[in-house]
């Protein structure tokens, strides 16, 4: 017989291929790449031996009938070893313990391991196939019992899957059924007609599938800095935790990336990042990189050894400066470690805990570093017990607001409030607003909790407005998830509306960083709260970068001075000089000037000589829960009638 060996060649090529793509991006050491790879080789290797067999069975020559016979029985080996490798695989998908997983195999072996029984003892009793010494292949009467192996451990894949269909997920059922219609087609094929030999041609259709949809490293490849995405982090770690394999974390946060895109460009900030991820990765093939969007990486070795130097080149790298634009520009890492991080017990908590540590860095722009110790572990956990608690609150309304009351320097008076949120908690007791404010934006809740608190301070002005007189208007600070979301700032000045209090009445702060760093979309959102008659305050100008082009673009009327320029006034000279030309340039452009954090009669005696219009902090007066603030306001004869 004449066969058609264009499909196996065909079958060759794509296996070959994948091969060749799949050894070239670093492999994680996860046991289904393994058993996938193990797989394509195993499918790889029947393939060659088929198209072989098959070229020496053709010519059929006398004296290579003894080295078709070894060949044949290599080959039947291979496809007994197909579908049940393919089975294991398969479970493998199921995330079974080793043990699990051993347990399963050794009783699905079986028919498998009796079948291998057959073909090495085929030799002798020719059940199979038979090489006469004229070089002819015969098969064998029991021939067909190797496609009745192949379907019995189809139709267990084809039934497990069905049965273990939620552990799978539909994605991964799919991409079995697809792997089974196509081998399935082309057997069906290759047993009507004889010639054509499809059936390894399906095999190697199947695998391809699976390397495109389940296995392929590209799919979970950063491709701008060639390491692992955030959804391998999850699929590689969990069950290395589960298997309680030692492992030690280091979280690195490229915090000045937004500071070099906007200097540099776009293209320096990759650079910078592809350089951070070169050194992550670094001369040992067991350390696993993965990038979590944006500037963060998180890197996972197995020894201690690793870990500490990684941390310490880690540390090296943050105090350089790098070419960016022809400059030498100082970068600024945080880098956090945990060692042991298998005993957080998830990878979420692991990410929770690294984005916990990068949070304790006390600015953005210079490099900080910082390791788990008890200390944190207990900060760690405390947030934890705030986030979870925070949909209890949110449901039952459990944020109170307190008014902290801002005074006016010419008048005498107070003119103006600002909201503070605040919570307690049921067995922590108070909550700092740094605290739940933090946690309440990872959580992406912080838009609920704002709504909450406008509905209670709107309510307050309504009730109290004869007890406000001289109170002009309340300040209610917006977070950049708040200001920046379109929806959110349209129901927010629904509600103030609705309420029937004079939108004019409230006004939104927007913190310098913001302004600076968020030009374009807070300029739309700025432009409808004008719009709907809301006013506007800078908040913490100075703590930062002090951008006074973001002042100018902006329709603010009063700009709040951060507690950080008042320190050292009343001692430095230097410090007391700056902060005056400062008042004067924005009191020339017309701005009102607010003094945050005053707390001594000589802050208070040196900010009103410099010609600061009012005042906020606790020399008059900490935040007040609604009730305390209206008796203030009254002892200071500030109530009608």
């Amino acid at each position: 017989m004449v066969y058609n060996v264009n499909f196996l060649i065909s079958a060759m090529i794509f296996l070959l291929l994948i091969l060749y793509h799949f050894l070239g991006q670093r492999k994680l050491d996860e046991r289904n790449s393994k058993t996938f790879l193990f797989f394509l080789v195993i499918g790889m290797l029947d393939v060659i031996l088929d198209f072989v067999c098959t070229i020496l069975i053709t010519m059929e020559k006398p004296g290579l009938h003894i080295l078709l016979e070894i060949l044949l029985v290599i080959l039947y080996l291979l496809q007994v070893l197909v579908p049940i490798t393919f089975y294991g695989y398969i479970h493998r998908l199921r995330n079974l313990s080793d043990q699990r997983w051993f347990r399963r195999m050794s009783i699905a072996s079986i028919p498998a391991t009796v079948m291998g029984v057959v073909v090495l003892t085929n030799h002798w009793h020719g059940w199979l196939f038979t090489v006469t010494k004229t070089g002819v292949y015969i098969r064998g009467p029991l021939y067909i019992s190797m496609y009745l192996l192949a379907l019995c451990y189809v139709g267990a894949v084809a039934l497990g899957s069905l049965f273990y269909a939620k552990q799978f997920g539909r994605k991964t059922v799919g991409v079995i059924w697809e792997f089974l219609l196509l081998a399935g087609t082309c057997a069906v094929i290759q047993m009507i007609y004889n010639d054509i030999l499809m059936t390894s041609f399906g095999i190697a259709l199947g695998i391809s599938v699976l390397f495109l949809t389940i296995n392929n490293p590209y799919g979970y490849t950063d491709s701008l800095t060639g390491v692992y995405d955030r959804k391998y982090f999850h699929e590689f770690l969990q069950p290395l935790i589960a298997r309680r394999r030692s492992l030690h974390c280091i979280g690195v946060d490229v915090t000045c990336l937004r500071r070099i895109n906007r200097m540099y460009g776009a293209e320096a900030g990759d650079s910078l990042l592809r350089q951070v991820a070169s050194l992550l990765r670094g001369p040992e093939s067991s350390t696993w990189v993965f990038r979590f969007g944006g500037s963060q990486f998180l890197a996972v070795v197995k020894t201690l050894r690793e870990y500490e130097e990684l941390l310490e080149s880690a540390k090296d790298f943050s105090k350089k400066s790098i070419q960016l634009g022809g400059d030498d520009s100082a970068i600024a890492l945080t880098v956090s470690g945990i060692m042991h991080c298998e005993e957080m017990g998830s990878c979420e908590s692991i990410v929770a805990y690294i984005e916990y540590l990068n949070s304790l860095a006390p600015e953005k722009e210079s490099s900080f570093v910082v390791q788990s110790s008890a200390q944190t572990l207990r900060g760690f956990h405390y947030q934890q017990m705030v986030e979870d608690y925070l949909p209890t609150a949110i449901r039952e309304d459990k944020f109170t607001v307190h008014y902290q009351p801002v005074y006016s320097i010419r008048e005498g008076q107070y003119i103006s409030l600002e909201a503070l949120s605040r919570l307690q908690h049921p067995q922590l007791g108070y909550i700092s607003p740094e605290v739940f404010i933090a946690v309440a934006e990872r959580a992406n809740c912080m838009t609920q909790i704002g709504l909450l608190q406008m509905h209670r301070i709107c309510a307050f002005i309504r009730e109290n407005k004869d007890k406000l007189h001289g109170i002009r208007n309340i300040k209610v600070n917006l977070s950049p998830s708040e200001l920046l979301n379109v929806q959110y700032c349209h129901q927010m000045i629904r509600v103030i509306r609705e309420s029937g209090v004079d939108p004019s009445f409230i006004h939104i702060e927007v913190t310098e960083s913001l302004a600076t760093e968020y030009e374009e979309a807070l300029y739309k959102m700025v432009g409808e709260f004008s719009q709907a008659g809301i006013g506007l305050c800078m908040d913490d100008f100075g703590s930062g970068y002090a951008n006074l082009n973001a002042v100018l673009q902006l329709p603010f009327s009063i700009i709040k001075m951060d507690r950080s320029m008042l320190t050292d006034i009343c001692k430095n000279e230097r410090n007391c000089i700056l902060l005056e030309g400062i008042v004067r340039v924005f009191r020339s452009l017309g701005y009102q000037t607010v003094a945050e954090g005053v707390e001594t009669k000589e802050e208070l005696d040196k900010v009103t000589q410099l010609g600061i219009d009012m005042i906020q902090g606790f020399y008059f007066s900490r935040p007040l829960e609604g009730g305390k603030l209206l008796e203030l306001l009254k002892e200071n004869g500030q109530e009608k009638g």
